[in-house]
């Protein structure tokens, strides 16, 4: 099925992950700490701590990696500096990389060595220090517990690395055949290259590509890759061939290429007909024939259209048709980019989804909500669901035992009823809290049960959680990060504030798109131009322009040096600004598309950034379901779901924060 992506920089990149073969047969766990077998709150209570005793130590040495490519994650083995990451991160051999450490400092690189076909590279922070570096395991073992750690959706200054805590699903077998190490961890794009641990702390895994479907799968370059090929890769040494590279050769488009439209030209129109699977790239051939893909059909249209000057060639025009067998949750968005990107590679053509889900979140740890099962019962008494035009729209927890409810404000446009237990209401907003998206709802019953709100409960980063629902746990999952204010636009740095969107390309800085509301354009600047020094410090790719401009901020007034296509060089002085941002077409095509990429898993809220004070976990709910409370291992209320983010995020209000502005908000009603 057309499910797989990587998961590198901020734009997501639909592929069928490089194949390779697959590793011996590792040995498998059987015990409930390691994830298999019967599981008991005492086993997640073990691997809690385990995870909580680890963590700053995991964490100190992931790094967040800037590179002419975008933007990933990276792990510190060696305490040189020595970094582990993925190939379709850094690109190629001898590339210039921006390094953020995980105490702020931000450091430049070079790419060591490359394996593009095991998606692995290693590369080497310039300045001389001693650096927080984890252990690389022998092997990772079918089963066993894992922690994933990276910066999803790209790095931002006011937040650290992400946890992600999930088990070892696959590793050996047959079923991924090349994928490498399979676990559920909920990884996004700006994940890529971050590590997989163990819960002693040492590597087991690279990410390097995710499916689609939420619940389904993550796939990471195992250790045992990172073994093989180690002094290769010291070495200086690169094999295959770098996955951006593949968009820009003339063929058929692997699978790669509908979401991601950097790097094609309008070469990519003369391709040719499928014939047989001999004539597809070998990845793709692979994994139509392992089954995970299908191409229904392949179809041409030519025509040849007569020259009006005898000097030129006349030119083939093709028309194609795909069509390919997935399974998405949300069909008509997924067909709608598709084909918007394929117009923008040039090529006129048609994309039919065929074989869809039911768009359902998928619940691969449905043992683990078993378990937890008895400590969420009790809180079914205050938890409601909310229904529009007979759809869930959101859940509601009782603040008050004379009808009133707390919910997600943003879902509740126009009428809807309220249901508790087999019991429908009306349901009137009667005060709301626009900063936190809350309403407060008067519904016409008496003698329920109000919700506890645990307001001195201070959960940390690696705890347990669950949403209990009104009648069923809702999801488990984990508290992935500390509590800070989520902005409404995280994507902004300082490349941003020029108004520049560069290429995507190999030991060059070229500009891409200028925005015409931002300072860069009205200094003159041009798309197609090369940048190649900034304030007279010479640039040699995206990552060193990152570098030339670490210290800057909104006012700073900066030297940009051009080359354009008739080789003059041009110097402008620019004042960098954030005052286009909110309406910057690149800033809101980033965010469009990894909304797409996560709601090929399952809905992402209409209303999912910009909130005073929230915590992130990485519990895979439905956007519906966002509104109601979030539990620990304790049976504590701890906070209230405010927003399904992205792929890998939900975020929670925490509950003594929550608890003052329901307070706030009954007050306000009376």
């Amino acid at each position: 099925m057309l499910k797989y992506l990587i998961t590198r920089g901020i734009f997501p990149v639909l592929a069928a992950a490089s194949m390779f073969g697959l590793a011996p047969e590792p040995p498998q766990s059987d015990t409930p700490k390691n994830g298999a077998g019967h599981l008991s709150i005492q086993d997640l209570q073990s691997v809690q701590a385990d995870t909580k005793r680890v963590l700053d130590r995991i964490t100190s040495a992931t790094v967040s990696i800037r590179s002419g490519y975008g933007s990933g994650s990276g792990a510190i083995i060696r305490e040189d500096g020595l970094i582990l990451t993925a190939a379709h991160v850094v690109g190629v051999p001898d590339e210039q990389l921006m390094i953020t450490l995980a105490d702020g400092r931000v450091l430049s690189a070079r790419v060591l060595g490359c394996d593009h076909d095991k998606d692995i590279a290693l590369a080497i922070i310039l300045e001389d220090g001693i650096y927080p570096f984890v252990e690389l395991a022998d092997t990772a073992i079918p089963g066993q517990w894992c922690l994933a750690l990276g910066h999803p959706g790209g790095r931002q200054p006011d937040r650290s690395s992400v946890l992600r805590v999930s088990r070892v699903s696959d590793y050996g077998s047959m079923k991924h055949p090349g994928l490498g190490i399979q676990t559920s961890a909920s990884l996004i794009s700006g994940d890529s290259g971050g590590p997989l641990f163990d819960l002693e702390g040492r590597l087991i895994g690279v990410h390097k590509a995710i499916s689609a479907l939420q619940g389904e799968h993550s796939f990471h370059a195992p250790v045992d890759d990172v073994h093989q090929r180690m002094n290769e890769l010291l070495a200086r040494q690169e094999f295959g061939q770098y996955l951006m590279d593949r968009f820009e050769s003339p063929g058929v488009p692997s699978l790669e290429t509908p979401i991601e439209a950097t790097n094609t030209t309008k070469e990519m129109s003369r391709t040719h007909v499928v014939q047989d699977l001999s004539e597809l790239p070998a990845h793709i051939r692979e994994m139509i024939e392992s089954g995970k893909t299908q191409l229904i059909e392949s179809t041409v249209a030519s025509e040849t259209q007569p020259s009006t000057d005898s000097d030129e060639v006349s030119q083939s025009h093709s028309t194609r048709s795909f069509k390919f067998e997935v399974d998405p949750s949300n069909p008509g968005r997924v067909r709608e980019l598709l084909m918007e990107r394929l117009k923008e590679m040039g090529i006129e053509g048609d994309v039919q989804i065929m074989g869809l889900g039911d768009g359902s979140t998928n619940k691969p740890d449905q043992d683990l909500i078993e378990v937890v099962k008895p400590i969420a019962a009790p809180f079914s008494q205050s938890v409601v669901r909310l229904y529009s035009e007979g759809e869930p729209v959101a859940m509601g927890v009782v603040v008050d035992q004379d009808g009133l409810i707390v919910s997600k404000a943003s879902e509740l446009a126009g009428s809807f009823t309220v249901e508790v237990g087999n019991t429908q209401y009306d349901g009137d907003v009667i005060a709301t809290d626009e900063p936190n998206d809350l309403a407060l709802i008067r519904i016409a019953a008496k003698n329920l049960t109000p919700i506890q709100w645990d307001e001195a409960a201070t959960p940390s980063v690696g705890s347990f959680v669950a949403t209990p629902g009104a009648s069923e746990v809702l999801g488990f999952g984990t508290l992935s990060h500390q509590a800070i204010p989520q902005r409404s636009s995280p994507y902004f740095s300082t490349t941003n504030m020029l108004g520049l969107v560069l290429e995507r390309t190999k030991r060059v800085t070229q500009i891409k798109e200028v925005d015409e509301q931002g300072p860069a354009h009205q200094a003159g600047v041009e798309p197609g131009e090369i940048i190649i020094a900034v304030n007279g410090s010479p640039i040699s790719n995206g990552a060193s322009f990152a570098m030339s401009l670490r210290n800057s901020t909104r006012g700073s007034v900066v030297t940009l040096s051009r080359l354009r296509p008739n080789g003059e060089i041009i110097h402008s002085k620019i004042r960098m600004s954030d005052d286009h941002l909110e309406s910057s077409d690149a800033g809101q095509r980033t965010r469009e598309i990894l909304r797409v990429v996560s709601e090929m898993a399952s809905p992402v809220s209409d209303r999912s950034r910009d909130f005073p004070l929230v915590f992130l976990h990485d519990t895979p709910i439905n956007a519906s379901d966002c509104g109601g409370p979030l539990i620990d291992l304790d049976g504590r209320v701890i906070g209230l779901n405010i927003a399904r983010m992205d792929r890998a995020n939900t975020a929670a209000i925490p509950a003594q924060f929550a608890a003052k502005v329901i307070e706030d908000l009954i007050a306000q009603s009376r």
